[in-house]
């Protein structure tokens, strides 16, 4: 819910604070899992998704994610 509070909404605010620093003190960029089932905004918990749709989210979202770092 950090970085996608509601479906397609991305924020990067505080993930980009994070990425200026490592880039800033000349450190790699390192990341972590991209969902964890402990963490899920509740739009995908409450969804009532299909297998479909779930895998199509899913997809959407680390792609967005890792896409937007990729090379840092």
């Amino acid at each position: 819910d950090a970085t996608e509070p509601s479906r397609g909404d991305f924020t990067f605010q505080n993930a980009d604070v994070i990425a200026q620093l490592a880039k800033t003190d000349g450190q790699l960029l390192r990341g972590h899992n991209c969902v964890w089932h402990e963490q899920l905004p509740s739009w995908v918990s409450s969804g009532n998704f299909n297998a479909a749709t779930l895998s199509s989210i899913l997809t959407t979202h680390c792609s967005t994610l890792v896409g937007r770092y990729k090379g840092q």
